[in-house]
C-alpha cells in the first residue's frame, strides 16, 4: 500500500518536471520590441524625418553568423548548432502582420503594449558567402560592406548598429527584434552577430563558455564594419553576449595600442581610430 502511495505521488512530480523541461526549451516566436515611450507621444511626429522610400514594413538586417544552416525542409534559416566558419548575409525582415502597410505599423506604435507583442518574420535571407582567412578583405567582405553602404545612402541616419545577442534565442528572433530597433532608429544600417545557442535555460552554463571561441570573429567583424561609410558605429550586447563583445573590442585595442580613442572603438586597416562606439545592454531577452 505504501509503495503504491509513493508511486502515485511520484507520477505527477515527474509530469511536472517534464512540463518544466518542455516549457524551458520553447523558443519565443519572432516579435517586435515594445514601442519606446517617446514614440507613443501624439504631440511628436517622427514620420517627416524618414524618407518616403523607407516607409515600409520591410527592411534589411545584415548579419554575420557562426550558426549552421537549418536542414532542408525545416522551418527557420539558421539552426542552434555551430556551422562551418563565419557567414555574411542580409535578412529581409517584415515588421507586423503580413498585410500591414507602413501606416498600420506606425499606428500600432501608438497603441502597442508590452503584454501584446507584435509579430514579425524573416521572409528570406541572402548570403554573400563565408568570410575568408584573416587579412585583406575578399569579394564576400567587399559586397557585404557595399550593401551596408547602399542602405546608409538611403537614410538620413547614417549610423551603423552592431548587436551581439545573449543565449537561448533563434536567428529569426534576433533578426526581427533588431529590425524593429532599426525602425525606431530611422532605418540606418543594423548588423547582428549571431552565434549558436540552445533553447534551454541550462544552456547558459554550456553555451556561453563555448561562445568564447567566436571572439576573434567578432573582432574581425568590427574591423570590417569600420570600412563602411557609417558616420558612427554603436555596439550593443545583451546577457553573455556582453563579455564576448567586450573581449572582441579589447583584442582590437591590444592590436592597435597607438590608438588615441578613449572609449571602445573600431579601427580601419591603417590602424587609425575612425569612429567611436558605445556599449550597452538591450531591453530584450534576445
Amino acid at each position: 500500500m505504501r509503495g503504491s502511495t509513493l508511486r502515485a505521488m511520484r507520477f505527477p512530480t515527474v509530469l511536472f518536471a517534464a512540463a518544466i523541461v518542455v516549457i524551458a526549451g520553447c523558443a519565443s516566436e519572432p516579435h517586435l520590441m515594445p514601442t519606446p515611450a517617446v514614440f507613443k507621444d501624439e504631440r511628436l511626429d517622427f514620420a517627416p524625418a524618414l524618407p518616403v522610400e523607407l516607409r515600409s514594413t520591410r527592411l534589411p538586417v545584415f548579419y554575420a553568423t557562426t550558426r549552421a544552416p537549418v536542414p532542408a525542409g525545416e522551418p527557420g534559416h539558421y539552426a542552434n548548432s555551430p556551422g562551418d566558419g563565419l557567414t555574411l548575409g542580409v535578412a529581409d525582415v517584415r515588421l507586423g502582420e503580413p498585410g500591414w502597410t507602413w501606416s498600420d505599423l506606425a499606428a500600432s506604435d501608438r497603441t502597442n503594449t508590452v503584454e501584446e507583442a507584435r509579430p514579425g518574420a524573416v521572409e528570406r535571407i541572402g548570403e554573400f558567402g563565408k568570410i575568408g582567412a584573416a587579412g585583406t578583405p575578399g569579394d564576400v567582405e567587399r559586397r557585404f560592406v557595399a550593401a551596408i553602404d547602399a542602405q546608409l545612402a538611403k537614410a538620413r541616419n547614417r549610423e551603423l548598429v552592431l548587436y551581439v545577442h545573449g543565449y537561448r534565442v533563434t536567428f529569426d528572433e534576433v533578426a526581427v527584434l533588431m529590425g524593429s530597433f532599426a525602425h525606431y532608429l530611422g532605418h540606418g544600417a543594423m548588423v547582428t552577430f549571431q552565434w549558436p545557442t540552445g533553447q534551454y535555460f541550462w544552456n547558459y552554463l554550456t553555451d556561453c563558455p563555448r561562445a568564447e571561441r567566436y571572439i576573434p570573429d567578432i573582432e574581425r567583424l568590427i574591423a570590417l564594419l569600420a570600412q563602411s561609410s557609417a558616420e558612427k558605429i554603436t555596439v550593443i550586447a545583451y546577457s553573455c553576449g556582453s563579455p564576448l563583445l567586450g573581449a572582441g573590442l579589447a583584442r582590437l585595442r591590444a592590436r592597435h595600442p597607438g590608438s588615441t580613442c578613449r572609449r571602445a572603438s573600431t579601427w580601419r586597416s591603417s590602424s587609425s581610430c575612425t569612429r567611436r562606439a558605445t556599449t550597452g545592454r538591450s531591453a530584450s531577452r534576445a
